[in-house]
């Protein structure tokens, strides 16, 4: 599926290494000459990784803390029966600098959540895109380039945790393509119209993209590779 899409650059969520993406790399007809898979904060080894064509540099956001309304740390457990501590993001927020373009990869809180947690999957989501917005706007104060935030959200469009992100008023291709053809497509197919994985582009990026490039790659290879389809779209970067 990966050969199929044949992207320049490919954000993965629910990577369990470096060394099992480098794996994954060998058995493509075409391997990445970059990679990288920094070990977030997940405890069942679901990390977020990149692919690249090119070199890049990536910062991971692991070490930031999430926090409430009031701005305060939020404080859980880490394990069932563990002690109190500050929460960071349940995976991570890697930001990719590549051939003057930077990208926000995240897989966000799912749903679910053990019996024994404190705090809601839904607050924990709304904090990390709270944690994610604040980033994106320094970053985007100190540059003027083209950005994109994508990933998995584990949550449609209009899920009241993503509040945060949508203050960043950043372009949704695809919704304004699927509305035009009347569709609302799940990108994860077990579930109808469950839209989860998104790419949504800054005004720099808006600029750059091929309008007819966005897709969801529905078909049974898909269906094989993952409980996902893979979205993908097209900017026309300079150079």
């Amino acid at each position: 599926m990966i050969d199929q899409v044949d992207a320049d650059v490919l954000i993965l969520q629910e990577v369990g290494s470096l060394a099992s993406l480098e794996l994954l790399n060998e058995r493509l007809s075409s391997p990445y000459a970059h990679l990288a898979c920094p070990p977030g904060n997940s405890d069942r080894s679901i990390h977020v990784a990149v692919m690249s064509r090119e070199a890049h540099h990536t910062t991971s956001h692991a070490d930031r803390v999430l926090t409430n309304d009031e701005g305060e740390p939020l404080i859980a457990p880490l394990a069932e029966g563990g002690d109190l501590v500050p929460m960071g993001l349940k995976r991570d927020l890697l930001q990719i600098d590549v051939h003057g373009l930077t990208l926000f990869g995240i897989h966000l809180k799912s749903k679910t959540n053990p019996d024994w947690q404190t705090v809601a999957a839904d607050v924990v989501r709304t904090a990390e895109c709270r944690l994610i917005a604040d980033i994106i706007r320094d970053w985007s104060a100190a540059n003027d380039k083209p950005g994109v935030l994508l990933g998995d959200f584990n949550e449609v469009a209009s899920g009241s945790s993503l509040t945060p992100l949508n203050t960043l008023g950043m372009l949704d291709p695809f919704e304004a393509m699927l509305k035009a053809a009347g569709r609302n497509p799940s990108t994860y197919w077990p579930k109808r119209r469950m839209r989860v994985d998104r790419i949504l582009l800054n005004d720099k990026a808006a600029e750059l993209l091929d309008r007819k490039s966005p897709q969801i790659h529905i078909n049974h290879m898909a269906r094989t590779a993952s409980d996902h389809y893979a979205v993908s779209l097209r900017l026309n970067l300079p150079g």
